[in-house]
C-alpha cells in the first residue's frame, strides 16, 4: 500500500457462481478496477486477467430527477416498475430523504 492505494489480485469467479453483478474480461489483455469504499481513504485496484469474471460490489439503485438535479437513490424493491414507483409515497418520501441528507453534506 501506497500514499492510500491498494493493489491486489482480483478472486476470479468460477462460470458456476452466481452474483448479482460480475463482470467479465474479453479484451485480450489485463484491466484494473479502482474501487473506493466511503468507510476508509483507500482506493483498492484490483487486477482482472483476460477470461477471468469477478463479483462487483454495486449497489442496485434508481435515478430521479428532482430540482432539475439527477439524483441516485437505493432500489428497495424488484418487483415493482419505475412507473409504479413514481406513484408511490412512501418511496417518495425516502427520495426526498435521501435528497436531503446530500444538501446537508
Amino acid at each position: 500500500e501506497e500514499d492510500g492505494i491498494l493493489h491486489e489480485n482480483s478472486h476470479p469467479l468460477s462460470m458456476n457462481d452466481r452474483v448479482a453483478f460480475s463482470l467479465m474480461n474479453l479484451t485480450g489483455q489485463p484491466i484494473r478496477l479502482a474501487e473506493s469504499k466511503s468507510s476508509d481513504d483507500i482506493i483498492r485496484v484490483r487486477y482482472l486477467n483476460h477470461d477471468d469474471r469477478v463479483k462487483l460490489n454495486a449497489v442496485a439503485s434508481v435515478s430521479i430527477i428532482k430540482n432539475l438535479s439527477p439524483k441516485e437513490v437505493t432500489f428497495r424493491r424488484t418487483s415493482e416498475t419505475p412507473r409504479e414507483l413514481e406513484k408511490d409515497d412512501e418511496f417518495q418520501n425516502e427520495c426526498q430523504e435521501s435528497i436531503s441528507l446530500e444538501k446537508s453534506k
